[in-house]
Parts: structure tokens; sequence; C-alpha cells
């Protein structure tokens, strides 16, 4: 098939057609989505706790990837000494940093129980 200006243009146009109903259906469903931060009469300090969660979340997931990271240079190895310890290493520290994660959400979750933030 021979790549012209008329097929060029011809699908930039039925992106653009594409796009539309995309974001058209985005916006007719926009207003029955929920506020993901919870409800607008919110403190500072729910705010804060709220975007402290977030964080800690997003650092779990990184945490898994290291995880996985771990496993497949372990797998991988194929017996060398030096990316076995190399695989082990990222495997203990993503241990550790997993565990200071909880312990973390735990400390931000009790300090918010327990001065009822």
């Amino acid at each position: 098939m021979k790549i012209t200006l008329s097929n060029i243009i011809s699908v930039i146009f039925i992106i653009f057609l594409l796009l539309m109903g995309v974001s058209s259906a985005l916006a007719a469903s926009m207003e029955s989505l929920p506020n993901p931060i919870g409800p607008t009469n919110m403190t500072a300090l729910d705010l804060i706790v709220k975007v402290l969660q977030l964080l800690l979340g997003g650092v779990s997931v990184f945490a898994l990837a290291m995880f996985v990271w771990g496993g497949l240079v372990m797998l991988t190895s194929g017996g060398n000494p030096d990316r076995v310890k190399k695989a082990k290493d990222t495997l203990v520290w993503a241990a550790l940093g997993l565990a200071i994660i909880l312990f973390s959400g735990a400390i931000v979750r009790y300090i918010f129980q327990t001065f009822q933030f």
C-alpha cells in the first residue's frame, strides 16, 4: 500500500473523531465520579494524611517492582555467584523497604486515629 498525503490526513481525521468521542464520553461520566481525596470540607491535616497514604502506596508499588526485579535477576543468574549475590541483596533490601513502608503507614494511621485529625 502506497502511503499518500490523503491517507495520512484520513488517519489523522479518524483519530481526531475517536478522541472527540472519548472525551465527550468522559465529560458525560465526570458528573458521577466521586472525589478521590474525600469530601470537599477536608482540613489541611486530612489532606496531608491522604497525600502521605498515596505516597506510601506508590512506594509500595516500587517495592513490589524491586521484588520482581530481584527474582528475575535470580532466575537469569545462571549460577553466577556475583549475580546471585546481587539478586539476594535486592530481595533483602526490598523486604526491608516494604517493612519500613508498612511500619510508617501504621504510624500515620495511629497518629490520625489517636489525635482525631
